[in-house]
């Protein structure tokens, strides 16, 4: 057992092979093995030179490896095969995602991380950060598979959109995310609601299926079919399947109805039917003698 508040590692090599490092992969880069790790804060290090494994104790231990951060009470780091455990509620960081967690499981060569636990995090995209919490969130940093799905009332906010499901699966290289299981998709003024959403991040364009419910606040209106394309920067979605609009008092419906935002336009098309109230007239000022 060994005390200490900073080290660096890899140790001074000793004598003798050691077979576990000699068993890494051989896709993984020389340069990227050769990463040394810093450690800050550590009151307690336990070392076992067989497995090359360490264990990290202390109030707040930090864990560098390259643009890898790592923070926590306790930190078991695995040196032959670069993986790190967080038993205890820390934090994960790199310049494109953080994330916090009450358990993470972190292969750092390959930048894969599990957080469980009441995770709360954000991931770089587009130069936006998407703001996530879940109970569980699985993410790949790699610059060329930067992916993650997030499980268990999850809540995700990007800008001004904001987004509520069961499941989120976030794609930031094609800039996609899918939402699954009682979704809400709010933006600005418009509230989407299906069984699953998937949203385009490039062209603010999504598609909803299941249940949908479209609502605009401010304007009265409130639609529903079995499936619907919304464009934010168009300002128009299509409803098809038993689509049904309802403004104030009246009432479309039709196989499919396209809606104009901006021009407060709709149009119907399959069967289409129309229960519409007069509007009432408004009061009249008695004209002058």
């Amino acid at each position: 057992m060994l005390l200490g508040a900073g080290l660096v590692w890899p140790p001074p090599a000793a004598p003798g092979p050691r077979p576990a490092l000699a068993q890494l992969s051989p896709a993984r880069s020389a340069r990227e093995d050769r990463l040394p790790v810093d450690v800050e804060g550590a009151t307690v290090v336990e070392y076992d030179a067989q497995s090359d494994q360490y264990t990290f104790r202390g109030e707040r231990v930090v864990v560098t490896r390259g643009a890898q951060r790592l923070e926590a009470p306790e930190i078991f780091y695995d040196g032959a095969r670069r993986r790190a455990l967080l038993p205890r509620r820390g934090t994960i960081s790199t310049p494109t995602m953080e994330l916090s967690a009450d358990r993470i499981t972190a292969d750092l060569a390959a930048r894969h991380v599990l957080a469980v636990g009441q995770v709360a995090g954000r991931l770089l995209e587009g130069g936006v950060w998407a703001h996530l919490s879940a109970a569980r969130i699985e993410a790949d940093d790699r610059p060329d598979a930067q992916r993650a799905e997030a499980t268990g009332d999850v809540v995700m906010i990007r800008a001004d959109e904001e987004v509520r499901g069961d499941r989120v699966t976030y794609d930031r290289l094609a800039r996609r995310s899918t939402v699954e299981g009682h979704v809400v998709l709010t933006r600005g003024v418009d509230r989407l609601q299906a069984d699953r959403i998937a949203i385009d991040l490039g062209t603010d364009d999504a598609e909803a299926t299941g249940h949908v419910v479209l609502q605009r606040q401010g304007q009265e209106m409130r639609a529903s079919a079995d499936r619907a394309a919304y464009s934010r920067r168009r300002q128009v979605a299509v409803l098809s399947g038993r689509a049904v609009l309802v403004r104030g008092r009246d009432t479309l419906t039709a196989e499919q109805i396209d809606v104009d935002f901006a021009r407060h336009l709709a149009v119907a098309d399959g069967h289409p039917q129309i229960v519409a109230y007069p509007q009432e007239a408004a009061e009249r000022t008695p004209p002058p003698r």
